[in-house]
C-alpha cells in the first residue's frame, strides 16, 4: 500500500465472512464513520451530503476502520457513538465477541453501533488510510508485536489518527484450521458453515449464487 502510494486500502483475512445483505448496511455504516471521524462536527442523525456521499462515502478524516474483529468497545473519552437500525445483525444473545464489546445500554437492540474504540482485538477486516499505514509501520518496526495490539496502541496514543470501529462486526472469521497453532489442542475444526454472528453467510451461499441462485434461495436467516 505504501510502496504503491495508495490513498486507502481494505485488508481481510482469507477466512473472512460477511452477511449477504452487507450492501444494505454500508450506506449507514459510512454515515457513522463520517459522524465519528469528522468530530467535532455536531452529531446529527442521518446527515447526508450528496456530493460527499458520491465522491467519498466514508469521508476523508478517518485513518483506521475496524470492519471485522473479535472484540471492540467504545472509548472512555468522548463517548461519541452512532447507532442505526440494521435487519442483518444477529439476534441479541447471538452477537459474538471473544473479548470486550459494547454494553447493551451502549448499543440498543436491533442496531449496529459505530464508535471510536478504546481497544480492538483481531483483524478479520480493516481499512487504512495512507497516513494510518505509515503510522502503523512505524509502530511495528519500533516494537515488533501482534498487529492488532500495535494498532490499538497507536489508535489510543496518537492524537493525529482517527480510528473507528463497529459492533456487531460487518466481517468475522469462519471456523477453520488455525494458521497460528495448527497442531495445538485449541486448533479449530474445518469450516462447514458461516462466520460467527453472520445470519446469512456469504460463504455458505457463494456457490449457489455463482450458479444463479436468487435471494429467495439463500440459506440462513436472510429475510
Amino acid at each position: 500500500m505504501i510502496d504503491e502510494n495508495l490513498t486507502t486500502a481494505l485488508f481481510m483475512e482469507s477466512d473472512a465472512d460477511w452477511d449477504m445483505r452487507i450492501k444494505e448496511s454500508l450506506p449507514q455504516f459510512a454515515e457513522g464513520v463520517r459522524q465519528i471521524a469528522d468530530d467535532p462536527r455536531p452529531l446529527t442523525p442521518f446527515y447526508t451530503n450528496p456530493i460527499v456521499s458520491q465522491i467519498n462515502p466514508y469521508g476523508s478524516s478517518w485513518d483506521v476502520i475496524y470492519i471485522g474483529h473479535c472484540g471492540s468497545f467504545p472509548s472512555k473519552g468522548n463517548g461519541r457513538s452512532y447507532a442505526f437500525n440494521d435487519t442483518s445483525i444477529p439476534e441479541r444473545g447471538h452477537e459474538w465477541a471473544l473479548t470486550s464489546k459494547p454494553t447493551d445500554a451502549q448499543h440498543p437492540n436491533g442496531t449496529r453501533i459505530v464508535f471510536e474504540p478504546e481497544t480492538t482485538t483481531c483483524l478479520y477486516g480493516y481499512a487504512l488510510s495512507r497516513k494510518g499505514a505509515l503510522k502503523m509501520k512505524e509502530a511495528v518496526l519500533a516494537e515488533p508485536r501482534a498487529m492488532d495490539l500495535a494498532m490499538t496502541e497507536v489508535c489510543k496514543n496518537s492524537a493525529l489518527l482517527r480510528c473507528v470501529s463497529v459492533f456487531p462486526q460487518l466481517i468475522t472469521d469462519t471456523s477453520s484450521h488455525s494458521n497460528i497453532d495448527p497442531q495445538g489442542e485449541n486448533a479449530m475444526k474445518e469450516a462447514d458453515g458461516g462466520g460467527h454472528s453472520i445470519p446469512c453467510s456469504a460463504r455458505v451461499n457463494a456457490k449457489a449464487v455463482l450458479a444463479g441462485a436468487t435471494r429467495k434461495d439463500w440459506k440462513g436467516q436472510c429475510e
